[in-house]
């Protein structure tokens, strides 16, 4: 019966957007990771944090003064924070680098970002199958979502792992087993976005 409800693309365009600022966050801690990590190349990484959290309260602010909206109101919730955990996470993953005065990312964060940029780029591929009329051209990249997720998941394993093979002085091992967990959490919020896209696709259908 969703046809015969009102069409607000609004709330559409501002997923959209999300799913476009999670991509540009995961990039910007790729590329900080791929150089000197300095405070000055980690401020766009934090410049995107701030935009993905002024989306998010545009949708809480737009939910709460729409009567019918276009799909369940605890997924818009679930979907747009779960979005912002994405940049978060990235963002805290840069910020403790800086913090903790590293200088060059390791071989393993830097596979780490690169399997997060690729699963963000797959949710935001999701994000117009929200608007229907898709059939099924979204499941591939929910998908890819899960394969990502699941190198993620190995890439983790390897690289905690390694912290502990002597070649680390203790105060680093402890700097990149917090840097390594913010990023794994920004690739599992990442394919949890992908699943709730999905869910809410077939509630609409």
């Amino acid at each position: 019966m969703r046809w015969l409800l009102p069409r607000d693309d609004a709330f559409f365009v501002l997923f959209e957007r999300s799913a476009a600022t999670m991509v540009a966050g995961a990039e910007a801690l790729y590329d900080l990771f791929s150089g000197a990590i300095t405070p000055q190349r980690f401020q766009p990484l934090d410049d995107i944090e701030h935009q993905g959290d002024a989306l998010t309260h545009e949708v809480i602010h737009k939910l709460s003064r729409t009567f019918v909206t276009p799909m369940d109101r605890d997924d818009i919730h679930r979907l747009i924070h779960v979005l912002d955990d994405v940049v978060d996470a990235a963002e805290e993953a840069g910020e403790l680098a800086v913090l903790c005065r590293v200088e060059w990312a390791t071989p393993e964060a830097r596979e780490m970002c690169r399997v997060l940029v690729d699963i963000s780029r797959e949710v935001a591929a999701l994000a117009p199958s929200l608007r229907g009329g898709g059939g099924k051209s979204h499941h591939p990249h929910v998908v890819r979502a899960h394969e990502l997720e699941n190198e993620g998941d190995r890439l983790w394993s390897a690289a905690f792992a390694g912290l502990f093979d002597g070649h680390l002085e203790p105060l680093d091992v402890i700097k990149w087993k917090e840097i390594y967990a913010e990023i794994e959490s920004a690739v599992d919020a990442a394919e949890q976005a992908a699943q709730i896209i999905e869910e809410i696709v077939y509630k609409m259908a």
